[in-house]
């Protein structure tokens, strides 16, 4: 399985097909992280999410 925008590119070249179009599989994606108050690790969390909500179709 691969994501639409990672898959789109592959499937225009060629290089992917799909096996059941008519069909679609969606899945809860998690986001986990360890229970630490880290300004750091709250930014790569804040872009990971922010940009999964833009990319991700819900």
């Amino acid at each position: 399985m691969v994501p639409e925008p990672q898959a789109e590119p592959l499937l225009r070249a060629g290089r992917l097909m799909l096996f059941a179009p008519d069909r679609a599989v969606d899945a809860p994606l998690y986001w986990q992280q360890w229970k630490l108050d880290s300004p750091a690790l709250a930014a790569v969390t804040d872009a990971v999410t922010e940009t999964a909500a833009a990319a991700l179709r819900r």
